[in-house]
């Protein structure tokens, strides 16, 4: 099914695109934003495909990790600049620590990418609303470790078991249901995983929720002067 939509897809965005880039003059602003409000939905429509193929592929056993040096000070940066503009919609801010010496892992560069904007966007959702999220990358002597730390309102234990799971969404103690594929978190695990590392999380009702996102690195981190 997943490979079925693709097609639809591709052509839903590219008649969009043309549409919006050859826009006549005096077009109505009701009119435009409909057009806006297509492209954004298909964009969303083709993360949501790309994130079951991706499921899908790790289910069958298909998936293998693409791995390259990586620079994590530069991809955690990135990775920062490109959530900011929807933190921003409930009034978060997002703080970054990085350590002092740069660190360069071989690592699956999009999926780990991937799989840190799946954090941030999960705490962004389950946040409050002019909240501050940090995002924090540690490196011990043999791994490396990504935190998202929230100040929302925490997930239930009884929840905490099944967060993992593929279209569960948990209800926070709050009880604010918020939308969402609930793909997000399955596929920060299988990243993890891919790498032969591990995701967890700690979450105390009233004061937020952490996730740590742990990567071996097999001897292949090096850092620069």
């Amino acid at each position: 099914i997943s490979h079925d939509l693709r097609t639809p897809l591709t052509a839903i965005k590219a008649s969009i695109g043309v549409v919006l880039a050859n826009e006549p003059p005096g077009m109505p602003e009701p009119l435009h934003r409909m057009l806006l409000n297509i492209e954004h939905g298909a964009d969303r429509m083709g993360r949501l495909v790309a994130d079951l193929l991706e499921l899908a592929r790790i289910r069958a056993g298909r998936a293998r990790p693409q791995l390259a040096l990586c620079d994590l000070h530069e991809l955690v940066r990135r990775t920062a600049e490109h959530v900011e503009p929807l933190l921003e919609t409930r009034g978060q801010r997002l703080t970054v620590d990085l350590p002092e010496e740069p660190i360069s892992v071989m690592v699956d560069r999009e999926r780990l990418e991937r799989a840190l904007g799946h954090l941030l966007d999960n705490a962004h959702k389950f946040g409050r609303d002019g909240g501050t999220i940090h995002l924090r990358l540690c490196h011990h002597a043999d791994e490396v470790v990504f935190a998202v730390v929230d100040d929302g309102p925490g997930i239930p234990k009884v929840e905490l078991e099944r967060i993992f799971d593929r279209f569960y969404r948990a209800e926070p103690e709050n009880g604010h249901l918020f939308q969402g594929s609930g793909l997000g978190l399955p596929l920060v695990r299988a990243a993890a995983e891919l790498h032969g590392g591990e995701v967890r999380v700690d979450s105390t009702p009233g004061t937020g929720t952490t996730f740590r996102l742990t990567l071996p690195t097999n001897a292949s981190v090096t850092t620069r002067e």
